[in-house]
């Protein structure tokens, strides 16, 4: 099932844009394949996932601008493990939106690609990444 992250509108409108740039999509995947990196080495508690879930969905952007680009990457690990571990759903009574691990997963991964491009932006590479990519370096 397919679920909106729960975010500010321009939030939503940014996720789109980096969707629809390719750069954006080989960013998401490079910072995927990066989380694996920063894994922890063992799952969390149950307890642990759905305190987590419900403390970061409450982070506004002022905040979440804030936290470094590795703590985006532990935190999306994170919640991908505590999907895969079965932890009780983070959704309860106090925040009836909050979105499942999945989302929350996602919503950190995209994060870490938009800083990415922003860099890549900011510093001019966008055409040196895209030569290199279209010839086969990776």
């Amino acid at each position: 099932m397919r679920r909106k992250i729960n975010f500010e509108l321009g939030d939503l409108v940014q996720l789109n844009d980096f969707w629809d740039n390719r750069i954006g999509i080989v960013i998401a995947l490079l910072v995927l394949l990066s989380g694996s990196a920063v894994a922890q080495t063992h799952a969390p508690l149950p307890q642990q996932c759905v305190a987590d879930a419900n403390l970061w969905f409450h982070a506004n952007k002022e905040a979440l601008d804030k936290v470094p680009f590795t703590e985006l990457g532990k935190r999306a690990t994170e919640m991908w493990d505590c999907g895969a571990s079965g932890a009780p759903d983070p959704r309860n009574s106090q925040n009836p939106l909050l979105d499942g691990y999945d989302a929350i997963w996602s919503f950190y991964v995209i994060k870490q690609g938009q800083r990415a491009q922003r860099f890549i932006e900011r510093n001019g590479l966008s055409q040196q990444f895209q030569k290199e990519d279209e010839a086969g370096l990776r």
